[in-house]
């Protein structure tokens, strides 16, 4: 594959974000080895216990309320005016569209995703638009990337589904992308078309509210792959991704079932990353697909989610289904909010395996069937109804939503319809409880 070649950012002192060279330094299985432990040193003890929770998914997370918003976006703007300094991608954004640079919306994803840090929202802004100016230049520069705006050769990449977005959560409710470069190999795409692929289907992702609260879990599965043919310097441009792309990072995790090459690609991220995010890599070296399997599963990802045959063989009709999705989303003229990815607490209606085994739809029967002999004991009018009020009231109270599928994105049910469903699932599961005396 090529070398990046970044768009000229003419006018300009700031340096490339994207680099065309890999850093100097060694990068082998004994540095990697010293660089982890080292990296856990240089934290506190509550850095490094607050990073376990949130590797594992038990951490709390602040959402604030409007008024702590509104307080961090006024501090984020006084930090930019202050930082800001001569000619740069950010000031020529502001020029060219300063609605898009000030959209309380948009800010507020540089916010979550630090954490409501304001002076690393700010530097993580100005580095998204100086990535973003390299990529797509100054006509994307001031508006949302969609698959329309790529060039075909981008476009084949993104189909190729070498970089995923998971249709269902992690069981701590973080969104889950999947990295498997094995799909690169003998592809054609080039370094700078790879980054642009990546880039969009990330972007995508953390368009969503709960990704953009509840933050991100990546997996990169190293299987079937050729190291010789791996583009090394466009898997380190993809891993400087963390410095410039507004998703909280909790975790990820490399499973390499090969054990040939596998460190090197591990070494790429932890060279990297800041102390706290190189804690953040869990290298799973593994003998099969198998054990990758019971590895993730450990950290709430479960096996019938992942775009992966039982060998352990990439598959791509999950991916498919995301992009058409997402394509009619971006060209959907409506103004119905929709839901990209459902959460743990939401009743899915809909059939199937995926629907069925949906984390909020388990809780959901689970409820149902604490009060199933309340529902069968209630024959009066209106009796039935107003136990199955009480099960979708509980299920709102805590966060959850009876979502349905529309063919572009999950869409909430009408109370009727919703108190519908909760019906036929008390009728349903009386039958079957019959069924089995």
């Amino acid at each position: 594959m090529d070398c990046f070649h970044p768009v000229s950012n003419a006018g300009s002192s700031t340096p490339p974000f994207f680099s065309t060279k890999l850093q100097n330094a060694a990068l082998n299985e004994k540095e990697v080895a010293a660089d982890a432990p080292s990296a856990m040193n240089q934290l506190s003890t509550r850095e490094r216990e607050l990073v376990m929770f949130e590797i594992h998914g038990v951490n709390q997370v602040t959402t604030g309320s409007t008024e702590f918003q509104q307080e961090k976006l006024r501090s984020l703007t006084t930090e930019l005016a202050a930082t800001v300094r001569g000619k740069s991608a950010f000031t020529s954004a502001q020029t060219q569209n300063p609605q898009y640079t000030i959209d309380p919306d948009f800010r507020l994803l540089f916010l979550r995703s630090t954490d409501w840090n304001v002076k690393e929202s700010a530097q993580l802004m100005l580095q998204f638009f100086r990535a973003k100016f390299e990529l797509f230049g100054q006509s994307l520069l001031t508006s949302r990337v969609t698959f329309n705006d790529l060039s075909p050769e981008v476009q084949k990449g993104v189909r190729l589904g070498f970089i995923q977005v998971l249709p269902f959560r992690d069981t701590a409710g973080r969104a889950i992308v999947v990295f498997i470069p094995s799909l690169l190999e003998n592809s054609g795409t080039t370094t700078e078309d790879m980054l642009r692929a990546a880039w969009y289907t990330i972007m995508s992702a953390s368009a969503d509210i709960e990704t953009s609260m509840n933050g991100l879990v990546v997996i990169h599965y190293l299987t079937k792959l050729e190291w010789s043919k791996l583009d090394r310097r466009g898997i380190w441009q993809i891993a400087k991704f963390q410095q410039c792309l507004p998703y909280k990072f909790r975790a990820a995790h490399i499973c390499d079932t090969n054990t040939h090459g596998g460190s090197f690609y591990h070494a790429i991220f932890i060279k990297t990353l800041d102390a706290i995010s190189r804690v953040r890599i869990l290298y799973h070296s593994v003998g099969s697909h198998l054990e990758v399997v019971y590895k993730l599963q450990t950290f709430g990802i479960q096996e019938r989610i992942l775009p992966l045959d039982k060998n352990g063989m990439p598959t791509r009709e999950g991916h498919q289904k995301w992009l058409s999705r997402q394509q009619r989303l971006e060209t959907d003229a409506g103004n119905i909010p929709r839901v990209l990815i459902p959460t743990n607490k939401d009743v899915l209606k809909g059939r199937g395996r995926g629907v069925q085994n949906h984390v909020g739809n388990l809780r959901f029967r689970h409820m149902v069937a604490e009060r199933q002999n309340e529902y069968d004991a209630n024959d009066m009018f209106g009796a039935k109804g107003i136990v199955a009020n009480k099960v979708m009231e509980a299920i709102e109270s805590e966060g959850g939503r009876f979502l349905k599928d529309d063919g572009i994105g999950w869409v909430r049910l009408e109370d009727t319809d919703a108190r519908e469903k909760i019906s036929m699932t008390f009728r349903s599961q009386r039958k079957d409880s019959n069924a089995s005396r």
